[in-house]
């Protein structure tokens, strides 16, 4: 049996990586909230600046 034409098997890949993509674009919102967040708190509390927003920033740019 001969394989399925090429536009078959690019529409059968397409779903997952269309939601592959959705799905980083949802993290790299997540990760520049988080940095105007961080950047605003260092902007008010210069001293008290809060070491978990910063460790939360690592750990999702280490998610991708």
């Amino acid at each position: 049996m001969s394989p399925p034409p090429l536009a078959d098997r690019r529409r059968a890949i397409s779903p997952p990586l269309a939601n592959h993509r959705r799905n980083n674009e949802k993290r790299c919102l997540c990760i520049i909230n988080l940095n105007k967040c961080a950047y605003e708190q260092v902007i008010l509390h210069m001293q008290l600046f809060d070491y978990r927003a910063l460790q939360c920033i690592q750990l999702l740019t280490y998610a991708f």
